[in-house]
């Protein structure tokens, strides 16, 4: 096949690059393929585009970075949905090279793309077919070359082996880890740092100390973040629910660092702050050296420390009011529009993933802590150190089937829940008491039948009564065995008789 300069021959090609196909046993179609490829590489260098990782400096047209034009771009996928931590002051490394481009920037609100070397040239300004090239990358080429596997487990499966340098998995609600694999080795983790730093912020939410809507002023500091970002501007103001948004979703440095030093003055208090949480938490194997997850040597973890910040994050439900986006468009005060992607893939390409943080570095390599749940039962997978993003995704999502094949949560108790049984109320203004559970009770355990038990006990109850007075518990077993206990508090107030109330009972008594 030869390129005639057609759309969709182009197209064609692009699609053929991106899945990068192998063909065995028909040699005719082998070395068509290999002409094709060595054609697009030969277009690639005639063409010579430029590459750009950045944002435009606002006097001159050059990377943020400051460094040579790129000789070869990015491979798309990798570079619009991964974490390029280390990539600050060199171009690809070979593994990642191909003839592919990704989004690179925006600049003055107009979007600024590379286009697959392999297009003509006159392409450029066919805004129709441009998009739609587009389209063809992020919806046909991305979902061929990185479809999530979905195997099968039996229940019978009880052992497996992650593809990484470590793994574990844990029932979020209860905590149990039902696998790991080299889980207290510490080790970098690149942008699942970012983990804790959420934590920090989505408390300072709950605390009444920050709210989505607070305006936060990106320093130059923040703005002179290397990495993936959401490239702001030095002294303009985002609100902080934006802000989040791009960290969730894209996993930008520079919010982070806005964010950070808005809420403790600092990068560096931020940090300590962190440090002081972790310890809270009985993270003994993890050291934060920065809010972002850039390349330090003081900075570690591990794979059971990551899930545990993991669960402490997923506790605060603004986390998912942005887990779940796909591609957003993030809008700047001056009016320019960065379109941001999710770094984790799962949450499209395998059912019930509704949020997690992906990292990269040379060092730490590719590690995901995501989470998925199923009816009531919800995990958490954390793979550290794989050696593609493919493979990353592949390892998760094999935690995933293994601990949804054999084990389930139950909700043996909904908080809230009034019992039909009302309590007595000695000395009070009012004789009976509707009581209600104070919080929920799960229980995670291998699949199977249980026989559920549940015994109410009741403390003797005085007046006066207030509205969620402890006044017992509940006790629920499963098999004969205690599961977990709940309080049982008062769903209203009662006040304590007086004297002449009790002349009032003596009178109705005759």
């Amino acid at each position: 096949m030869t390129n005639n300069g057609s759309n969709k021959q182009a197209v064609s090609y692009a699609r053929r690059a991106g899945k990068r196909r192998v063909l065995t046993n028909k040699s005719k179609r082998a070395v068509a393929v290999l002409l094709a490829m060595l054609m697009l590489t030969a277009t690639a260098l005639t063409v010579g585009i430029k590459m750009n990782l950045g944002k435009a400096n606002a006097a001159e047209d050059i990377c943020k970075w400051e460094c040579e034009q790129c000789v070869v771009p990015f491979r798309t996928a990798d570079f619009i949905f991964d974490d390029y931590n280390d990539y600050e002051k060199t171009q690809a490394p070979a593994r990642d090279r191909s003839i592919f481009g990704g989004i690179i920037r925006e600049k003055d609100a107009e979007k600024r793309y590379i286009l697959p070397a392999a297009l003509p040239a006159n392409l450029e300004k066919d805004e129709v077919g441009y998009l739609g090239i587009q389209n063809l990358m992020f919806e046909n080429l991305f979902v061929e070359q990185e479809t999530v596997t979905q195997e099968k487990f039996t229940k019978e499966e009880t052992t497996i082996k992650v593809n990484a340098k470590s793994g574990l998995l844990m029932d979020y609600h209860t905590g149990e880890v039902v696998f790991e694999q080299n889980a207290d080795a510490r080790m970098p983790i690149a942008s699942m740092v970012k983990i804790m730093t959420l934590s920090l912020v989505f408390e300072e939410i709950e605390k009444g100390n920050l709210s989505l809507e607070t305006d936060v002023v990106a320093s130059s500091n923040a703005t002179a973040m290397g990495g993936s970002q959401a490239f702001l501007d030095t002294g303009a103001s985002y609100k902080a629910g934006e802000l989040i948004k791009t960290i969730v979703v894209s996993s930008a440095n520079d919010s982070c660092m806005a964010l950070a030093e808005h809420i403790a003055g600092s990068s560096d208090d931020f940090v300590s702050r962190m440090n002081d949480r972790a310890m809270a938490l009985g993270m003994k194997d993890t050291n934060f050296a920065n809010c972002t997850g850039l390349p330090s040597p003081n900075g570690y973890s591990s794979a059971r420390d990551v899930a545990t910040m993991t669960r402490e994050m997923l506790k605060y439900q603004n986390f998912f009011l942005y887990s779940r986006e796909w591609l957003f468009n993030f809008q700047h005060p001056c009016g320019r529009v960065t379109e941001l992607s999710n770094t984790n893939k799962l949450v499209r390409f395998y059912e019930g993933c509704d949020g997690g943080k992906t990292g990269f570095t040379n060092e730490a390599m590719y590690c995901l802590s995501a989470t998925a749940k199923r009816g009531a039962t919800r995990l958490i997978s954390v793979v550290m150190g794989a050696n593609t993003s493919k493979e990353r995704n592949t390892e998760n999502s094999k935690l995933f089937n293994f601990g949804f094949a054999n084990y389930e949560t139950r909700q043996l108790v909904i908080s809230g829940t009034v019992l039909e049984e009302q309590v007595k109320v000695e000395k009070g203004k009012q004789d009976f008491i509707t009581v209600k559970t104070d919080g929920d009770l799960f229980f995670f355990s291998k699949r199977g039948k249980r026989e559920v038990g549940v015994e109410v006990i009741v403390d003797k109850v005085n007046a006066p009564v207030s509205v969620g007075q402890k006044v017992g518990e509940m006790i629920v077993s499963l098999d004969g065995t205690e599961a977990g206990r709940v309080g049982l508090v008062s769903e209203v107030s009662v006040d304590k008789k007086g004297y002449l109330d009790f002349v009032n009972d003596m009178i109705r008594a005759f």
